[in-house]
């Protein structure tokens, strides 16, 4: 059972402009209306132009109890409070026609859940061909024109009670009734406006198409039944990967001339790998349109790559020394262009260098470049040094060994003077001039990850190899 008090107050305006005499004879037309100003009985029209009646209504509902099988009334917690808050506006454009809205607000306590909104949005039309006098032999006659449009919340609903609406656009036709003729109402008409069908094509375009190349993906979307379509977006998948998105349609109103229930949409991709492909298109649907899917098309992708391979995938170095490995570079499919090659992530003071800078690589073809990695800022440069100083101290104690032979030949005596002289002569200049002096910087010890990279000039594709490299003392 539910308990409802409702306060209400009607406030009927003359329009500023309307004569005096005009205006006693709406408030005695007024009176003439014996209107009761409930939600219950019919509102009948404003009877002159200019008259604006405005009716705010607030209405409280709660439960109470329950009835049992025998009629009694059971008393309970209150469960679900509803309090709706309506306002009718009535207003006469003409002395035979006016128009009433009644927006309603409405407030739901469920549980300790508490939801708000508008409730379903109700215009009637009022027309009186016969205005009618105050005496029994000149009666009025109105008769109402109503629908009633779904504003109200009516689905996804965490409570029945938070429905605001019904969902369906309602149609009325009522009489009102006179001194001499009783009133009568149609039944109401509920029309459910359904979203609108939609179906949607898909092409490709080149199919089969290359590797690395870009594909067009189009798909065609029609609202069947409509005059229009959109503004929505279209999603393409690979399967169930996405591969892109894009809109359709405009908002805002759209020239009639300009109406289509046709929308295509283009996207290009190069992300597809080679083989074939399972493409579809779909489209999500609002509130007017329903959801869509594609029947799934078939696309081919012919295989055009390269793949570039380091013989040592792990090297470790010396630091201030190099080392030389290779890279392999090879065609997949048909693919061919010229290749640039360079390192990247390198550690500081480590550098790298190819013999060929660049390779050129022919469809099933493979090239192969040798790299030389160092640890220092000159390439080679303590190899180098060590063996040419090592040399220069040799040369330079050689040198001093005829003068000491020819002493040694004039005084033997002084032999052994001359060979500890010598000895030590070689062991000072072959520290001099061996590996100990300034070195450019090197690369300090530890564990790196490089990249070996190859670029495409002519199809700017980019594929790389990684070289863990580790520096030791």
């Amino acid at each position: 059972m539910l308990f409802a008090r409702a306060m209400s107050a009607a406030i009927f305006l003359a329009s500023a402009g309307a004569a005096a005499a005009q205006q006693n004879d709406s408030e005695a037309a007024i009176r003439s209306q014996w209107f009761t100003g409930t939600l219950l009985s019919p509102s009948p029209g404003v009877p002159r132009q200019g008259v604006l009646g405005v009716e705010p209504y607030l209405i409280d509902k709660r439960g109470i109890g329950v009835f049992d099988a025998n009629g009694i009334l059971h008393s309970g917690p209150v469960g679900v409070e509803q309090l709706r808050s309506y306002t009718s506006v009535n207003y006469g454009f003409t002395d035979a026609l006016s128009v009433q809205v009644i927006p309603a607000v409405a407030h739901v306590s469920h549980d300790g859940d508490t939801q708000a909104g508008l409730a379903d949005f109700p215009i009637k039309i009022h027309y009186r061909p016969i205005a009618g006098a105050l005496d029994f032999w000149h009666p009025s006659l109105t008769t109402t024109f109503g629908i009633t449009f779904p504003t109200g919340k009516f689905e996804h609903l965490r409570h029945a009670a938070d429905g605001f609406g019904t969902g369906a656009y309602t149609f009325s036709a009522k009489f009102n009734g006179s001194t001499v003729f009783a009133s009568s109402s149609s039944a109401p008409v509920q029309l459910n406006v359904a979203r609108a069908s939609t179906a949607i094509s898909l092409t490709a375009s080149p199919n089969p198409a290359t590797q690395n190349r870009t594909i067009s993906l189009s798909a065609n979307i029609t609202a069947l039944l409509s005059a229009t379509v959109g503004p929505g977006s279209i999603t393409f998948f690979d399967g169930t990967t996405l591969i892109a998105s894009a809109p359709f349609g405009s908002a805002g109103p759209i020239p009639a001339n300009q109406l289509t229930n046709t929308a295509t949409v283009t996207v290009n991709s190069s992300a597809l790998a080679a083989g074939t492909h399972s493409i579809t298109a779909s489209y999500a649907g609002n509130n007017n349109f329903l959801p869509a899917v594609s029947s799934p098309l078939v696309v081919t992708i012919k295989p055009q790559d390269f793949s570039i391979v380091a013989a040592d995938p792990a090297i470790t170095i010396q630091t201030e020394h190099h080392r030389a490995t290779r890279v392999t570079l090879t065609s997949v499919g048909a693919f061919a262009d010229q290749l640039s090659l360079r390192c990247d992530n390198l550690p500081a003071h480590a550098t790298c260098t190819f013999d060929h800078s660049a390779l050129q690589v022919l469809p099933n073809g493979t090239a192969t470049a040798n790299l030389i990695i160092d640890t220092d800022d000159v390439l080679g440069f303590k190899a180098d040094n060590c063996k040419r100083n090592w040399t220069q101290g040799i040369s330079f104690t050689a040198l001093l060994l005829p003068a000491g032979l020819l002493a040694v030949s004039r005084r033997r005596r002084l032999f052994p003077r001359l060979l500890l002289l010598l000895l030590a002569t070689l062991a000072v200049t072959l520290p001099l001039t061996g590996c100990d002096g300034l070195y450019p910087r090197s690369t300090a010890p530890g564990t790196y990850t490089i990249s070996v990279i190859a670029n495409g000039v002519a199809t700017k594709l980019t594929r790389s190899a990684l070289i863990t490299l580790t520096i030791t003392k």
